[in-house]
C-alpha cells in the first residue's frame, strides 16, 4: 500500500491532515525497523590494505559477511592474532569482530571485497517514486496505521490513543517473536 492509501486508512478513525497522517506513517516505519529486525541492507568495501571497515549509519545487526565469496566467521577480539606491533599480519582474511561502530578482520586484505549483509533500520531511506509507500514488507504496513492514529489522538481521545497504542505494542512483539524464529532457524543452518 502507498503511504497515501495507507493515510486514508487512518482517516477513518481520526481527523486530523492527511500530510500529518503520512508524516507518523513513516515514523512508525522507522520506529519497527530499529525494534524489529526487517529491512536487510547490503554494503561492500573495497579491500585496501585495511583491516577495519566502517558500518553504515543504518546498522542494527549483522547477518553475514564475506571476503570475496568466502563467508568469515564472527569471533571475540580475543580470538584475533596480533602480531608484536599489536597489529594483524597482511592476508585472506577468515575472522571478523565488531566493535566500536567498526568491522574488524583477522588479516589485512590488499585485494578483492567485502561483502556485509545486514539488518538496518530505514533511516534516510525512501522510496523516490510518485507515490512512495513503505519500504518494509507490505505484510506490515496495515501495523503502521496502529501507531498513526495512536499518535493522532493522543490530545483528542485518550481511549484511542491507549487503544491503538496497545495495538501497536502488540504487532512488534508477534514481530519480535517472528524475528527471534527465524534466527533461531538461520543459526540451525549456519551449525549443520
Amino acid at each position: 500500500m502507498t503511504f497515501d492509501k495507507l493515510a486514508d486508512r487512518c482517516l477513518l478513525f481520526v481527523d486530523e491532515r492527511k500530510q500529518m497522517l503520512i508524516e507518523l506513517l513513516k515514523e512508525a516505519e522507522l520506529e519497527m525497523t530499529r525494534k524489529c529486525n526487517m529491512h536487510e541492507d547490503t554494503k561492500t568495501f573495497t579491500c585496501d590494505g585495511s583491516a577495519s571497515y566502517g558500518l553504515p549509519s543504518n546498522y542494527k545487526q549483522i547477518i553475514h559477511l564475506q571476503h570475496d565469496g568466502n563467508t568469515l566467521k564472527a569471533v571475540s577480539e580475543n580470538e584475533i592474532p596480533f602480531n608484536s606491533s599489536n597489529d594483524v599480519d597482511s592476508g585472506t582474511p577468515s575472522l571478523y569482530y565488531i566493535r566500536n561502530f567498526g568491522i574488524h578482520l583477522d588479516t589485512k586484505p590488499s585485494s578483492g571485497s567485502i561483502s556485509l549483509s545486514y539488518y538496518g533500520t530505514v533511516d534516510g531511506i525512501q522510496d523516490g517514486s510518485s507515490t512512495p509507500s513503505p519500504i518494509i514488507p507490505e505484510i506490515y504496513h496495515r501495523d503502521l496505521c496502529d501507531y498513526a492514529i495512536s499518535i493522532a489522538s493522543a490530545k483528542s481521545s485518550p481511549d484511542l490513543h491507549l487503544k491503538y497504542l496497545q495495538m501497536w505494542n502488540n504487532s512488534l512483539s508477534e514481530i519480535k517473536a517472528e524475528d527471534a524464529d527465524r534466527e533461531l532457524v538461520h543459526s540451525v543452518r549456519r551449525e549443520v
